[in-house]
């Protein structure tokens, strides 16, 4: 329940206290999905949800009363809500990604020791390919 009166919390704090409550709740999606038995399963990624249904139960109970508590500090403390915008997301992620995948190439794993040629130049090639997807999916 929303307070009557208004807390005169600064907007500095008001800020800092919305940044990580809204990682909080974004957290609380993706343990929802776990939640509700989600696995990921990709190439090289992939998720084991062993919770069992009481597990699960336990889980979504404990983020429905999370989701009251968070939703009390955002009326009481007048916070917005973060509205992520996915293709900004995938943007910024895709560009942080690139610079992660460019350090694949054998210039940047040199650091780790000698590189054979012919391994080098398969490295390099493929990078290149995971660099132009990445750029096409920031486009």
């Amino acid at each position: 329940m929303m307070r009557d009166t208004p807390l005169h919390i600064p907007e500095n704090h008001r800020r800092a206290i919305r940044a990580t409550l809204a990682v909080l709740d974004e957290a609380m999606c993706r343990f929802e999905l776990w939640g509700n038995g989600h696995e990921a399963r990709s190439v090289l990624y992939s998720e084991e949800n062993r919770l069992d249904a009481n597990q699960r139960k336990m889980l979504l109970g404990s983020i429905r009363a999370m989701r009251g508590h968070l939703k009390k500090l955002r009326d009481d403390l007048r916070l917005e809500r973060k509205v992520q915008d996915v293709s900004i997301a995938i943007w910024a992620e895709g560009a942080v990604l690139r610079e992660a995948v460019i350090e694949l190439g054998s210039r940047y794993l040199r650091r780790y020791g000698d590189l054979p040629d012919e391994c080098a130049r398969y490295l390099d090639q493929e990078v290149a390919k995971l660099i132009g997807h990445l750029e096409r999916l920031s486009d």
